[in-house]
């Protein structure tokens, strides 16, 4: 999960170095930019969430019950 993690960011920040914004997950692919498989990894589900223009968060989120080793 952590190198997914920073493969989106990294791609994201190559975008952002030739436009001067970032972008979703479906654009990133488009350009070429995020070779990763789809949005879900099991366990986990990943997306970007972007609260400003300059500002990007990649999010990933369990999709199961966590279990510990017994």
């Amino acid at each position: 999960m952590k190198s997914d993690l920073f493969t989106f960011a990294r791609a994201d920040r190559a975008f952002y170095a030739s436009t001067g914004r970032y972008a979703r997950m479906e654009e990133l692919r488009s350009v070429g930019l995020l070779s990763l498989p789809p949005d879900t990894r099991w366990p986990y589900s990943y997306y970007v969430y972007m609260p400003a223009p300059h500002r990007f968060f990649v999010v990933a989120i369990g999709l199961g019950p966590l279990t510990m080793g017994v």
